[in-house]
């Protein structure tokens, strides 16, 4: 759920270059001026730079045209998975993969600021639901099969989960880091709240539905926001 954060503002940019010339403008110290006060003359104008420059270096930090470096995944994942299951056979099951970033009390006001464009949810690999039956959230159907996901707060604060096909974004060579690049899907409505409790990292759940037959709830809670819809699941019982 955590939204990108790979872009830097222009005025961010522009205050940050203010400040880094006026720190590197200084006038060059007479050669009579002692070693202690150019010393303490060179102290300032690297504090100054240093203030500057986390307005102007964005977090994710991209060199364009870089050379191709393998690494090897070290972060853990989570799984929220409903089953179906009765004698020797099942009649279907749902299943989401995902990463846990930790959650940061800063990501509340991005996640207020960044609307109408869609965000990483989770953290390095896609997040990914897999079903081998149809379900519906609300008045949308989706049927089985793979999908990667995507959050978006849409302009006027609603919040949707995007279902992508994965085929798509497998021949581009997209990674999760580039979930804003991405167009077309299936939209899911997702209700939002605050709660009392915070979570210290990305959780997400299948909740089964004691109340409504082959009814189920998607829950997703980072910090004190919890996103939710309701389903219904649709097995195969032959």
């Amino acid at each position: 759920m955590a939204p990108n954060r790979g872009t830097t503002t222009t005025t961010n940019a522009t205050n940050a270059t203010d400040a880094a010339d006026a720190a590197m403008a200084e006038p060059a110290p007479p050669r009579c001026r002692s070693p202690r006060r150019r010393l303490r003359g060179a102290w300032l104008a690297l504090a100054a730079l240093l203030l500057a420059a986390p307005l102007a270096v964005p977090v994710a930090q991209v060199v364009p045209n870089a050379a191709q470096r393998a690494f090897p995944e070290t972060s853990t994942r989570g799984n929220a998975r409903i089953f179906y299951w009765g004698g020797d056979r099942s009649a279907g099951q749902l299943t989401i993969d995902y990463g846990q970033p930790a959650w940061k009390d800063a990501y509340d006001a991005q996640i207020e600021a960044q609307r109408g464009v869609r965000w990483r949810l989770g953290q390095n690999f896609w997040t990914n639901l897999d079903s081998n039956i149809d379900f519906k959230a609300g008045d949308v159907e989706v049927l089985a099969g793979h999908y990667y996901l995507v959050l978006e707060r849409t302009v006027d604060g609603a919040f949707l989960l995007w279902l992508l096909d994965p085929v798509e974004i497998r021949d581009a060579h997209l990674d999760a880091f580039h979930a804003a690049r991405t167009t077309g899907g299936t939209a899911l409505p997702l209700v939002h709240r605050e709660v009392a409790t915070k979570s210290g990292a990305l959780t997400m759940r299948l909740d089964v539905d004691a109340q409504k037959k082959d009814g189920a709830k998607l829950v997703i809670q980072f910090g004190r926001h919890e996103l939710s819809a309701e389903l219904t699941l649709v097995p195969d019982r032959g």
